[in-house]
């Protein structure tokens, strides 16, 4: 079980940790991105924030 820390305590998180949960999370921002473009009907459905997004990936990839 993990333990317990106070909501006003300082944790620091390795930078190695660091690096890694910020390439995790590139790895799976390109993914869904991957998955909205090849799936427009997906992208619709999850609204106008993900359109937002999308477009200037699909600007880029215009060009």
């Amino acid at each position: 079980m993990s333990e317990q820390v106070p909501p006003d305590a300082k944790v620091i998180i390795p930078q190695e940790t660091l690096l890694l949960r910020l390439e995790q999370a590139e790895e799976l921002r390109e993914f869904a991105i991957q998955m909205w473009l090849q799936n427009p009907l997906l992208a619709q459905q999850a609204g106008d924030k993900v359109k937002e997004l999308l477009a200037p990936v699909q600007r880029s990839a215009l060009s």
